[in-house]
């Protein structure tokens, strides 16, 4: 329970008592001028993100990834306004993992900058319609003539290579240290 000093000693303090981080905003004095730049926010959402909950030993990973990456085009500016965290997560493609990372990189910004919580909601449902599943879904692989057609146009130094590449779905480096094998 939160204590305060008086003339008489300490007691209670009498205003309510909130778990910590989850005090009365009003409460609170103002962490950031009014205007805060792009660099400045970042700053501030990286020390924020940190204390939030304890971070294993890939956080750093994870924030240049999911954070530093997308926030990135907010260093430039000099008076960060909610309408730079939007238009941050609308300047990717939607439905994607790059504007679901946005998305997210954009309300954390928003949360640790104390801003409403409804600007927050707004940019979360901003990046919905990513799906890790339908992203793995089985690609239009061309069939198996245009496959043949497209061997047969290289010259015969490729053409191995590039069918080993198709048939056995090798990566470009693997056939370059492959060996044949002739012989009994």
């Amino acid at each position: 329970m939160p204590w305060s000093g008086t003339a008489s000693g300490w007691r209670p303090s009498t205003g309510p008592w909130l778990p910590k981080g989850r005090q009365r905003k009003q409460d609170q004095p103002a962490e950031q001028p009014e205007g805060v730049s792009g660099l400045q926010a970042v700053r501030l959402t990286r020390k924020w993100w940190g204390k939030q909950r304890r971070r294993g030993p890939s956080a750093e990973d994870s924030w240049k990834v999911d954070y530093d990456a997308p926030l990135a085009p907010l260093l430039e500016i000099s008076f960060l306004r909610p309408e730079h965290l939007v238009a941050l997560v609308e300047a990717t493609p939607s439905g994607s993992r790059s504007r679901r990372r946005a998305s997210q990189a954009a309300a954390t910004v928003a949360r640790a900058l104390d801003w409403p919580d409804e600007l927050v909601s707004q940019l979360r449902e901003l990046g919905k319609g990513y799906s890790a599943a339908r992203s793995h879904a089985p690609r239009d692989l061309p069939k198996d003539e245009a496959i043949e057609a497209l061997i047969d146009r290289l010259s015969a130094s490729w053409q191995w290579p590039v069918a080993l590449a198709a048939v056995y779905g090798c990566r470009p480096s693997t056939p370059s240290a492959a060996t044949v094998m002739w012989g009994p």
